[in-house]
This record gives C-alpha cells, structure tokens and sequence, in this order.
C-alpha cells in the first residue's frame, strides 16, 4: 500500500497517493511512514495551482506530520537497538523544517534547522545517524537565498568540507 501510495504520489497523483497512503494506515495505524508519506502528499498537493483550498491542505499536512512525529517517537521508545527516541525527535525537526522550507515559510525552517544543528554539538553520534549535512545544506540555500553569503559558507565550510 505505502509503495503504490509513493508511486501516485511521484505521478503527480497527490489526492490518489492520499488515499493509497490512509489505506496503508488504516492496516498498520503504529508504522509512522504511512503518516510521513500521508502529510508529505498534502503539502504536495498544496503546492498545486488547481488545489481548492490551500490553507486547510497544509493544515492537513502539517496535522499529519504531528501524528507523525508522535507515532515515531513512541515507535523509537519502545524499541531500544540502534536509533534513540533523541535521534528520532531530531529526524522529525529536520522533516518539519524541510516541509517549512517548501512552503517558504522561511522564518520558521531556520527555527528547525538551527536546532537539529544544536542538538549534535559536542555529542558523538555515528555518522549514519547525523542529520548535520542536510541540515547545514539546506539551511546554506535559505542564508544564500536570502542574501546572507557568509553565513552560508560558514555553514559549508563547517559541516561539508572535507578536509
């Protein structure tokens, strides 16, 4: 379901890759991707020309993105091998601060953003569990967009150079 639910949704079938993606959590209501991909649609389709009511289609996303961010964290909880429920609150600002981003809704990406960057300072996290570069990348384009070069390259230079 979650898979033919992807596929509408990179078909540009957003309001069918909501109804694939609700069938998927009505099977398994606990799995927190079904709720992602479901709030990943609506923000999606919010960015539509034709969509009719823009505001209460990114209200619906953003409702799925708080369902998501709780069913992840409990997920997270209860399962204690590898990815902390820390970890997993980290990935759920840097997935909000990506939704604001498209939208943006700049002001409040950089809230997000900033604190992903904040949480890793001065904790040793394996690497496959770092968030630093999307964050700082991404973070980079919204300072360029807006005209602040040297915070982008500060960014740049600290979290993707290799040095």
């Amino acid at each position: 379901m979650v898979l033919a639910g992807l596929h509408s949704s990179a078909s540009d079938s957003a309001q069918l890759a909501v109804g694939e993606l609700t069938l998927a959590h009505l099977q398994r209501p606990e799995d927190p991707l079904a709720l992602f991909c479901i709030g990943l649609s609506y923000l999606n389709m919010s960015m539509f020309r034709t969509v009719v009511d823009r505001q209460m289609t990114v209200a619906k996303a953003f409702a799925f993105f708080q369902l998501y961010q709780q069913t992840r964290f409990k997920q997270l909880e209860a399962n204690a091998v590898g990815l902390t429920s820390d970890l997993g609150q980290v990935e759920s600002w840097y997935n909000i601060g990506r939704a604001y981003h498209q939208l943006e809704l700049n002001h409040l990406a950089i809230a997000m953003y900033e604190r992903v960057l904040r949480y890793y300072e001065g904790k040793d996290v394996a690497p496959e569990f770092q968030l630093c570069r999307e964050t700082a990348y991404n973070l980079s384009l919204i300072y360029k967009q807006s005209g602040a070069t040297d915070l982008a390259s500060y960014l740049l230079h600290t979290y993707l150079t290799v040095e």
